[in-house]
């Protein structure tokens, strides 16, 4: 008897299971946001998710008032130059740019306000992420735009790079002259007195190199003024 009210006992203390609804519960809204937040923005307990900053300037321009004011003049009928896409020299750019707009102004506001329309993509991008009121002239553009591209300014050759142009044997005048003369275009702000120097010393022995060192040329114009009548010799 005893022994059947133990296994009765026993019997009676086994707990319930469980039915499957009531261990797994239907998903909610609220559990379904975080889920997908979790996916889109891992988070790290020593890393703060920060959303990007895309609209650093919310006018789009850096312009100040008196510029965005400024008037096209009338007799406008747009530039004929390559958009810049900042692969190229910058200065070479703004020269181009700047002859261009002497035909209708040398006013520095329109300069200003025609200036990114000439820009592609990237260097568009560049100019209207500038602050706010940060383009005051023509002339702070200028810099800014030539500090941001200093890298596609061509590598300059300098004086010393007229060493390696020598006249070889059986080349006649001309054909060095053009070479030596190729050279020196490459080569800003070259002194002429360097270059002058360095072709008396290169050139082959001649009646022309005999009238360089008699009477060295003032400049480089009046050296290929006295090589052309030498050179068809």
């Amino acid at each position: 008897m005893e022994e059947s009210k133990r296994e009765g006992h026993s019997h009676t203390s086994i707990p319930t299971p469980q039915t499957h609804q009531s261990r797994t519960k239907p998903p909610t809204l609220q559990t379904q946001g975080a889920h997908h937040a979790s996916l889109t923005h891992p988070t790290h307990p020593s890393i703060k998710y920060v959303a990007p900053d895309r609209e650093v300037n919310p006018r789009g321009h850096p312009f100040t008032n008196d510029i965005i004011t400024a008037t096209i003049p009338d007799k406008w009928r747009g530039l004929t130059m390559n958009l810049y896409d900042g692969s190229t020299d910058p200065y070479e750019h703004l020269n181009i740019f700047r002859t261009q707009m002497t035909l209708y102004t040398i006013d520095q506001t329109v300069r200003c306000k025609v200036f990114p329309t000439l820009l592609r993509e990237g260097p568009l991008r560049w100019f209207t992420e500038l602050p706010p009121n940060s383009v005051t002239s023509f002339n702070i553009l200028e810099t800014k735009f030539t500090t941001h591209y200093a890298t596609s300014i061509p590598h300059c050759t300098s004086s010393m790079s007229l060493l390696n142009v020598k006249q070889e044997k059986g080349e006649s005048l001309r054909a060095f002259m053009d070479k030596f003369k190729k050279v020196c275009m490459g080569i800003r702000n070259l002194n002429p007195d360097i270059a002058m120097h360095h072709l008396v010393s290169v050139i082959l022995s001649g009646r022309f190199t005999e009238s360089l060192i008699k009477r060295p040329p003032y400049n480089m114009d009046e050296l290929r003024t006295r090589e052309q009548p030498s050179s068809c010799r």
